[in-house]
């Protein structure tokens, strides 16, 4: 079963970020248990140079990837509150709020990024991993 909810969540994020791409790749994404999304987390930590590099050729941001995985490990809740505040949205508005979320995200740092995912585990009431050793 993850293989087939990679291939939908990569379809959606390889630029067919259509609102029904996007139904879809939220509807794959609900139904991860907990296990399938620590294999996901770990295969995107531990992705090599290339890997990283044929995601970002698919449009995938790889640390957005890694702090999305984080944030789903440590709060499963965060996809159903996705898809409910999805089901309010008309299909321009899930674009243009897709669209500004990937603007962010792509202007941030992977420290940004490993720190936005921190401060929404912690908001979750989950406890952030520790932070490696420096």
């Amino acid at each position: 079963p993850t293989a087939s909810v990679r291939r939908r969540v990569d379809a959606a994020r390889a630029g067919d970020m259509s609102p029904e791409a996007m139904k879809q790749a939220a509807d794959a994404l609900k139904n991860l248990t907990p296990e399938q999304i620590s294999q996901m987390l770990g295969e995107v930590e531990n992705a090599s140079p290339e890997e990283r590099e044929r995601m970002k050729a698919m449009g995938i941001n790889p640390d957005m990837l890694k702090m999305s995985m984080k944030v789903m490990k440590a709060n499963p809740n965060v996809i159903r509150m996705a898809q409910d505040q999805m089901a309010k949205m008309s299909p321009e508005q899930m674009q243009q709020a897709s669209d500004l979320a990937q603007q962010q995200m792509e202007a941030m740092s992977p420290s940004d990024l490993e720190r936005m995912a921190d401060d929404a585990i912690r908001g979750s009431g989950a406890s952030p991993p520790p932070s490696p050793a420096v």
